[in-house]
């Protein structure tokens, strides 16, 4: 659905799209701008506030602390006493007269009768009884602030706050006290509220009750419990800020700072500024650039429209309705594109005026075509061998109906696909390889890989390709060689098996004694060059034609397989090749053994033929032995060449049976040495020694 409204969509369109795409990202800045602009904003809003907060609160703590300095001063004064009188009357009258702020002033005894006091003049009992209990406590502080309320004197809004006299005989008499003027504290909130800009407000956080405020739009002592900032306010004894409701319900940034001077009853100073006044600002500046924005948006597209009309709209009409021309049949049409004009518009132009030129002359060349295709295609619809062209992707896109006798398929079930969709598994690297050459322009012939039947087996195939000109694709030759390769596999195996019987003796399996000359004169060789060391072992079976004559030749040639079973176990290294020599004697060559091993190893294949225990009553030990006789080269020295080599070995063997038989004998440049049964301790043939 998209893409079928996406087509709809004009050039014009598009380049007005493009332009504004191109403009989003600053669209982007600038908001991200307003956002950060807001944020930095009502951070200032909340530290300002804050700190307003606090200075109010130390402005209002000096009314505290001077009443707390008028009181201590007033409490030294002799004649204030917990008995009253006239001098006490007449002092604290004075004293009020003198500091408006307070609405009233006076002496109480323990008990917490008024005893001294500017307007009264009979006794009688102190109002805040809670007041009266916290001042005579023995811990009390020196300083205390009473609860806020109407004064029962004054009949105003006032905080009584007191002071003990000087302890008589360790307990307090009385107290001096006065009540504090809260219209005062209005008064001092509006000095801090910036002409209403700010609310400020004094609250008692234990009741939620308004102290002072300023606007004066709530009356002194309104109750405000589970409002938002007194929540606030609670839960920051120490103060802060919060972005809360204040208490006119106007969303607002408060900052809130305790009273120090009236610590022992919990005034907090509250200073709040809506959050209106504070976004305005940001919000004016917001839409100033909005405004910017989209005057640059709509001047960037009206001149993407005009510029996309005489740049893109126009060439493009013109060149289509030329192209229709053309395709209509009037090669004789021709377009005409201004000079400053895109360079891209200047070009199709002139490959239109080219084409229509080159379709003249290819209508006439349709006719040549057409011809030579159809005999290409008759000789490629007979032919036995399969034909197919790939275009540039390596896809055919003809098959000749010889698919159907090669591989059992109509050719439209190859079209489209590449050769490597039935090659065998493990000749894709092969058909890879042919690709990669016809794709670099050059022929190729011979190659020979499998390709899959319609009904699951591979044929055997050779191709030969050859690329077409101007890179227009290949053409391959496909020929079926099965039967070929079926002959030449039998042919294969039938040299493998003249070449196993040219090398092996029928009787034992090991090497015959053509091989065995071979691997002694190249084994030798070696031991020269590389300078190592190099054994050779002859083995007689002793008194076998004795053996013949008593259990016949069959049992006769059962033993030497079975004496040439132990030498292929014991000689099992990588370079060991164990060999029958002639009749009834073998040969072994030890390429890396040196004559120490070489002689523990006869030692060990004597004691193994023992092993087998193959009765011979035609010898002194009633068993089946053997003879060995060995000659080394040490380090590739002590012979000139392998028939002298070859030489030592027979003697030692002769030596061998000289000696008694079923022992080893060395061949030594000092001479032969004789090594008789159980000469070397048995070493393991996992390997000879050196």
């Amino acid at each position: 659905m998209r893409l079928r409204l996406l087509k709809n969509v004009s050039i014009r369109m598009r380049l007005m799209a493009m332009m504004a795409a191109a403009l989003l990202p600053i669209a982007l800045f600038m908001g991200v701008g307003i956002v950060i602009d807001f944020r930095e904003t009502m951070e200032r809003a909340r530290e300002e506030v804050r700190q307003s907060a606090a200075l109010a609160a130390a402005r209002f703590s000096v009314v505290f602390d001077e009443t707390r300095v008028l009181l201590d001063a007033l409490r030294q004064v002799p004649g204030v006493q917990a008995e009253g009188g006239l001098f006490c009357d007449t002092l604290v009258t004075r004293l009020r007269d003198a500091n408006p702020q307070f609405h009233t002033m006076g002496v109480m005894n323990a008990n917490g009768t008024i005893v001294c006091h500017n307007m009264l003049r009979k006794r009688q009992q102190f109002g805040d009884v809670s007041l009266v209990r916290r001042i005579m406590a023995k811990d009390a502080p020196e300083f205390l602030v009473g609860n806020f309320n109407i004064g029962k004197v004054s009949r105003k809004p006032t905080v009584v706050t007191a002071m003990a006299l000087p302890k008589v005989n360790g307990k307090v008499p009385g107290a001096v006290f006065v009540g504090m003027d809260l219209g005062g504290f209005t008064n001092l909130a509006r000095q801090f509220s910036e002409d209403g800009r700010r609310a400020v407000t004094l609250v008692e956080p234990r009741t939620s009750r308004v102290l002072a405020r300023w606007p004066n739009t709530i009356a002194f002592g309104s109750s405000f419990t589970m409002h938002p900032m007194m929540a606030a306010i609670q839960a920051s004894p120490k103060g802060g800020e919060a972005e809360v409701p204040e208490l006119d319900k106007q969303d607002s940034v408060v900052g809130f700072a305790p009273v120090a001077g009236a610590a022992t009853a919990g005034a907090m100073l509250v200073v709040g500024v809506a959050t209106e006044d504070i976004v305005a600002p940001v919000r004016s500046r917001g839409i100033v650039s909005a405004l910017i924005a989209l005057t640059i948006l709509a001047l960037v597209l009206c001149g993407a429209w005009w510029l996309g009309y005489w740049t893109q709209i126009r060439p493009i009409h013109r060149l289509t309705k030329i192209a229709g021309r053309i395709g209509a049949g009037d090669f004789d049409a021709r377009t005409t594109i201004e000079s400053w004009q895109a360079p891209e518009f200047r070009t199709l132009g002139q490959a239109l005026d080219s084409m229509a030129g080159d379709l003249a002359t290819g209508k006439r060349a349709e006719e040549v075509v057409a011809a030579s295709e159809a005999r290409y295609r008759l000789l490629a619809e007979n032919s036995s061998d399969l034909i197919t062209c790939l275009d540039v992707d390596g896809l055919r896109v003809f098959v000749s109906p010889a698919s159907r006798t090669l591989l059992g398929l109509e050719p439209e079930a190859l079209e489209g696909k590449h050769p490597r969709a039935i090659a065998h598994p493990d000749d894709i690297v092969i058909v890879d390889a042919m690709m990669r050459k016809l794709d670099a322009g050059q022929s190729v012939s011979g190659i020979q890989y499998r390709i899959k039947h319609a009904n699951g087996h591979y044929l055997w195939v050779e191709v030969g390709g050859t690329p077409l000109e101007a890179g227009n694709g290949i053409v391959l030759v496909i020929r079926d060689i099965s039967r070929r390769k079926l002959a030449e596999s039998k042919l294969e195996q039938a040299n493998q098996r003249l070449a196993a019987l040219a090398s092996t003796d029928g009787l034992t399996g090991l090497a015959n004694r053509r091989v065995f000359d071979e691997k002694l004169a190249s084994e030798f060789g070696r031991s020269l060059r590389d300078k190592s060391d190099f054994s050779l072992l002859l083995i007689d079976v002793d008194h076998f034609k004795k053996f013949n004559d008593t259990y016949g030749h069959p049992e006769g040639d059962e033993c030497l397989r079975q004496i040439s079973a132990v030498l292929r176990i014991m000689l099992r290294r990588p370079g060991d090749m164990p060999a029958r020599y002639g009749g009834e004697e073998f040969a072994a060559v030890l390429p890396n053994t040196g004559s120490e091993g070489a002689t523990r190893l006869g030692e060990s294949l004597c004691q193994a033929v023992r092993d087998l225990n193959i009765q011979h009553a035609g010898s002194e030990r009633g068993v089946v032995s053997i003879s060995i006789g060995v000659a080394s080269l040490s380090s590739g020295a002590g012979y000139d060449d392998a028939a002298a080599l070859l030489k030592a070995t027979d003697g030692a063997l002769y030596q061998a049976k000289s000696d008694g038989r079923d022992r080893v004998v060395a061949a030594l440049q000092s001479g032969l040495v004789t090594l008789p049964r159980g000469a070397l301790s048995r070493s393991t043939t996992s390997g000879h020694g050196s």
